[in-house]
């Protein structure tokens, strides 16, 4: 980066024209000698020129001077002194867009909260604030001859998830990119003084003076302003310790410096090694090595290996904090993070630390004991030091939550409030707190929140949706219903409907006996998120208390191909419980109703598969097991199972990768694209002559629960009546109706063969009706012709797929074991 004069220091002074008989320069005599001379302020951009003096040498006396300046103007000088002065407020203004990238890059670029300079002894500090994240470093003063170095140092952050020093450089290459040179953590403005001239004295009509020679002296620190005064006559600057060390690790570390800044990590970790050996239990290089390995590369017992060898770990900041935390010291942690909020002078960086302090006083009260009152008093810290720092405040809100001291909860939720300066602010936090509120029982108080919220925008469903939850919990049904309509609609204007919405609206009128309206605004939630899930359980409870058998099999159908399909990629679900709870509830409707067990043993496998240590949940899933080994032993139902028929299903599809794992030894074909027994035309037709199969042997993915395990198996979201009133109905088989309904979706299909959900619903049913040859050809169409398949769709491939093979093995049929083996390592794979 090369110095471009005339751009560096902003807009230009005002030209001789333009200034006319208000020109700031004099004739006066320095040293000696007759001399152009400053003699009021003139701003050039974030600075203040407010004293030049520049030498005429050469000059002959007597020298006459009726001329004036512009007699004079047209010699060339010698700069012999000046004084700059920097505001902290203009240096703001002037920085603040170029520092902003410390917190992303170009359009990303976060809005900064909060910018901030201070004076340290040899520099200048600066602090930034955005959101939960903060970033504060000092810049050392260090002119050397005309150049003048500012060295980053004493960089520290918090919610960076990455080195600070690494953002700290890039905040400066945004801002100080166009006037020097970076070269490690070392920026060079070079000769400075006379970039300076060179941009002032000829906009004022005067020729740019010979300014080498000239030196800057020590950093002038004032309450909101810096001096910078150079002169001809200044001595060589003598560092101080602090300014010194800066420079050297500035020097060791200077390759791996600039790798950090251009996001190369690895090979910044590299070169940091080998400044660590050639300054051997360097704590500041082994720090930056700890910051690589924890935020970068998640190596924690590496880092903190390197910390323990060279120094103490509390030592190092916060990924010292971070290190002691993981080794499970907390109370180490707890007063390392203490020591570090109490020291810091950034308000938003030190009550980011208070929080830090809650956070482990809290992980500490629950683990070893320890004293509760620590977390509300680090919580009083981080309010105190930064009232306006909405993290303390929501964090404080949910700790009084938490111990009923609605009081206070309100107190800091009306600061919030009024600490917005817009009107979408004070409508995020009236939302947000009407929904805690709401979540922690106080209906009232969220009815209001939600009413504020809605005053602010009345066109925002999510605001109307909540004060209608907040008026149903209450009791007051009526005006929820029509709130919840209107949050439908509005939803509808701007193409984001709540699915909540429809699900609590859903709820009120299963309540008020319109169970098939109920129906319809389940039937609108769709996607594949906790919401959708929710939404299908819902739906299959509603069908089967209003005797829809079959559109209930679908339903919970649909809703175990969804938990399939997004466990093969989440191994935990974050609504794992209540999914398990669903499809628990599934196969008891499966059982109960229908008499299917090959269907509930299928919902509970996956169940077993969200909630390995349920014992209820294992013990249905073995009983359920047992059904189905007897069916396909063709024994009685109860009759006693031999061993044969007790042998365990094959390894679960999740856990395989190859032909092999399938529980067949194959050929060295199995590396080859083998194609399915028929390809299925794109509507799904059978073939001719084709005849659907009896139920073939059910397999699902085994589970072994340990013998003693607590519950895990929560209840169903909404509502508390138990499915055995909804089962206490007579029996019915459903087989006929299934039947029709697979022949109703035939008919749907080919009359739209691009519809997935009409295919799934198909595949759903062929599924209850053991047609496994027709839906293996069903889905393995749709999947090779779609672009953009349904997920479920391939769960229920794997399944089928499953289906067949153990089938195939059942007969003997080792060639076509192999085929199906085949098809699914390629769908697995």
């Amino acid at each position: 980066m090369v110095v471009r004069p005339a751009r560096a220091f902003g807009n230009s002074p005002a030209s001789p024209r333009e200034l006319g008989e208000r020109s700031p320069l004099r004739l006066a005599a320095a040293r000696g000698a007759l001399a152009l001379e400053l003699y009021e302020p003139i701003e050039l951009g974030p600075l203040s020129v407010s004293e030049l003096v520049v030498s005429l040498p050469g000059l002959n006396f007597p020298v006459d001077l009726s001329g004036g300046v512009p007699a004079f103007r047209h010699r060339r000088g010698v700069l012999e002194r000046g004084e700059l002065t920097l505001a902290f407020a203009d240096l703001v203004r002037w920085a603040r867009r170029g520092l902003a990238a410390a917190f992303g890059d170009g359009e990303q670029a976060a809005q900064l909260t909060e910018v901030r300079l201070w004076g340290v002894p040899g520099g200048l500090a600066v602090g930034l604030h955005s959101g939960t994240q903060a970033l504060a470093f000092e810049l050392l003063w260090a002119p050397a001859e005309g150049d003048v170095d500012l060295v980053v140092s004493a960089e520290r952050g918090a919610g960076l998830g990455e080195p600070a020093l690494g953002r700290a450089l890039r905040a400066l290459d945004s801002c100080l990119g166009r006037l020097g040179e970076r070269s490690g953590r070392r920026y060079r403005l070079g000769q400075l003084a006379t970039a300076l001239t060179r941009r002032l004295l000829p906009a004022l009509g005067a020729r740019a003076p010979e300014a080498r020679g000239v030196r800057f002296g020590e950093l002038v620190l004032g309450a909101d302003e810096l001096l910078l005064r150079f002169d001809r006559r200044q001595p060589p600057l003598q560092y101080s310790p602090r300014v010194a060390r800066a420079l050297e690790l500035a020097e060791l570390t200077r390759e791996a410096d600039d790798r950090l800044a251009a996001g190369d990590a690895a090979a910044a970790r590299q070169l940091y090694l080998t400044a660590l050996g050639e300054a051997p239990r360097h704590l500041e290089i082994a720090r930056q090595i700890a910051e690589l390995d924890v935020w970068t590369d998640d190596r924690r017992e590496a880092a903190l290996g390197l910390l323990v060898e060279c120094g103490p770990v509390a030592a190092a900041g916060v990924v010292g904090v971070e290190l002691l935390a993981h080794s499970g010291d907390l109370h180490g942690a707890q007063a390392a993070a203490e020591a570090l909020a109490s020291a810091e002078v950034f308000a938003p960086l030190a009550a980011l630390g208070w929080l830090e302090v809650a956070e482990l006083a809290r992980a500490g009260a629950a683990e070893l004991g320890a004293p509760a009152g620590a977390v509300e008093h680090a919580l009083e810290r981080a309010v105190a030091v930064a009232p306006a720092l909405e993290a303390a405040r929501w964090a404080r809100v949910e700790h009084r939550l938490e111990r009923g001291e609605l009081t206070g909860a309100l107190g800091d939720l009306e600061q919030l409030e009024a600490i917005q300066t817009v009107v979408s602010g004070r409508h995020a936090v009236c939302l947000r707190a009407g929904q805690r509120l709401l979540q922690a029982g106080y209906l009232q108080h969220a009815g209001r929140w939600f009413e504020r919220a809605v005053r602010y925008c009345p066109e925002d469903a999510e605001a109307t949706w909540g004060l209608a939850r907040a008026l149903s919990s209450a009791g007051r049904g009526a005006r929820a219903v029509a709130l919840l309509g209107r949050a439908i609609e509005l939803g509808e204007r701007a193409a984001r409907v709540p699915s909540g919405a429809l699900i609590d609206l859903a709820q009120i009128l299963a309540e008020m006996g319109d169970v098939p309206a109920a129906i319809a605004r389940l039937r609108a939630v769709t996607g594949g998120d906790a919401d959708a899930l929710r939404a299908r359980a819902l739906e299959g409870r509603l069908r089967a208390r209003l005797g829809d058998l079959a559109g209930a099999s679908q339903a919970y159908g649909r809703l175990r191909a969804a938990l399939q399909a997004l466990t093969s990629h989440d191994a935990q679900p974050s609504f794992a419980a209540g999914g398990a709870a669903w499809l628990a509830e599934a196969a008891r409707f499966e059982r109960e109703r229908l008499g299917d067990w090959h269907a509930a043993e299928r919902h509970l496998a996956v169940a077993l598969r969200l909630a390995p240590h349920d014992a209820e949940i294992a013990a249905a899933y073995r009983t359920a097991a047992e059904e189905v080994a007897r069916s396909r032993a063709g024994l009685p139902d109860g009759a006693p199972l031999t061993d044969a028929s007790r042998e365990t299903r094959l390894v679960a599809l999740d856990d395989a990768s190859s032909p092999s794992s399938f529980g067949i030894d194959l050929p060295e074909r199995a590396a080859r694209s083998v194609p399915p027994p028929w390809r299925a035309t794109r509507t799904a037709a059978r073939p001719e002559g084709a005849v659907v199969p009896p139920a073939s042997p059910r397999s699902a993915e085994p589970s072994v629960a340990p013998e003693r395990a607590e519950s895990e198996r929560a209840t169903i979201p909404w509502g508390t009546e138990q499915t055995a009133d909804v089962l206490d109905s007579e029996e019915d088989s459903g087989e006929a109706a299934l039947h029709e309904a697979a022949e109703r979706l035939r008919r749907r299909l080919e009359a739209d063969p691009e519809d997935d959900n009409v295919a799934l619903e198909l595949a759903l049913s062929l599924e209850r009706l053991g047609a496994d040859l027709e839906l293996y050809a069903l889905l393995s169409a749709r999947l090779e012709d779609s672009d953009a398949p349904l997920p479920e769709l391939a769960a229920l491939l794997r399944g089928v797929l499953v289906r067949l093979r153990d089938g195939a093995l059942a007969r003997g049929a080792q060639e076509e074991a192999w085929l199906y083996a085949a098809a699914l390592a390629r769908v697995v794979g």
